[in-house]
């Protein structure tokens, strides 16, 4: 028996198809990510039929494969090279980088994308067809910021094909955008907390973006045929002091107001990442039950009007 692998050689790259749904070669132009972990694959389903007669036994021939469930997530720590296209990938086509709202057939959809993963150098997996389901970001005290994406994809090709190698190319020249770079601005006094105008500590930032796909898009078919985008949605949450200043969350609360800000982030190379958000707050008042510093877990949802027709929008600048 031959010692457990590395994890080292678990490899996630991914590029843009120019043929929705056909599988793309990944040998120019794929981003290369600086993964954390994944859980990508691409299951056959079994599917059990009941069973009247026999002897009290599974019968094997009532358990076949109904349909494939290929998919799954991972998380990654981005360069600035890199997001522009991820940005796309995760808000919708056509360059915005904020959430596309027309859904009239395909006149506008999301972008899909091949993806490829190499699990521990054993095993390796081709996802075609590929979109972003949840879009997960988060940042929080001496750590960087993550990104962990949740996808659907129309088929999946097993340890066949063409794999291309991984090269940690952006990984070795750029920096990933660390928590310690955020600023924070809005124009809310309680974003403020003394510090420079519009400018609040914010011990953490966690936002998920949801295009809540359609996942069960089978038709006369083992594959999806369908990834349709359904209500998008934001929802995030903010760790501050609890102090003076931001006790006026509360009166923007429960007046249902809606609250402007922006979080920026940068990787100390002048390269950026800004969200500005849309929001109205969840929650209650901080229940107190310690001697101890007090900090305020600030929930949130996206809204829209027009006056403010998108939730977020995104920019990412080298």
């Amino acid at each position: 028996m031959g010692n457990p692998v590395l994890g080292i050689e678990t490899y996630v790259l991914l590029k843009k198809e120019t043929v929705p749904g056909t599988r793309e070669s990944l040998t120019t132009g794929a981003q290369h990510l600086d993964l954390i972990s994944e859980s990508l694959d691409s299951i056959p389903v079994l599917s059990g039929l009941p069973v009247m007669a026999g002897d009290r036994q599974k019968r094997a021939t009532l358990d076949f494969v109904s349909h494939n469930n290929t998919g799954g997530s991972f998380i990654f720590r981005p360069r600035s090279a890199q997001l522009d296209t991820l940005l796309k990938w995760i808000l919708g086509a056509g360059g915005g980088l904020a959430p596309y709202t027309p859904i009239v057939n395909d006149a506008v959809d999301l972008e899909a994308f091949t993806l490829e993963v190499t699990k521990g150098g054993q095993d390796q997996l081709a996802l075609v067809g590929t979109k972003v389901n949840t879009a997960k970001f988060s940042s929080t005290f001496i750590e960087p910021l993550t990104i962990e994406l949740n996808v659907l994809s129309l088929t999946g090709v097993r340890n066949s094909g063409s794999f291309t190698t991984f090269a940690p190319t952006q990984m070795d020249a750029e920096k990933p955008f660390l928590h310690g770079g955020l600023i924070m601005s809005g124009t809310e006094v309680w974003l403020d907390d003394g510090l420079a105008a519009g400018n609040v500590e914010v011990r953490s930032i966690e936002f998920t973006i949801n295009n809540n796909l359609l996942e069960d898009g089978y038709c006369n078919s083992m594959n999806r045929r369908l990834i349709s985008p359904g209500l998008f949605t934001l929802e995030g949450a903010l760790e501050i002091p609890y102090n003076a200043t931001t006790k006026g969350f509360w009166n923007a609360m429960i007046a249902a107001a809606k609250v402007k800000f922006t979080a920026t982030w940068t990787d100390g190379d002048a390269n950026i990442l800004a969200a500005s958000f849309v929001v109205k707050l969840d929650g209650e008042l901080p229940k107190v039950s310690s001697s101890e510093l007090q900090w305020l877990n600030l929930s949130f949802h996206g809204v829209a009007d027009t006056t403010d027709p998108v939730c977020i929008s995104m920019i990412s600048t080298e």
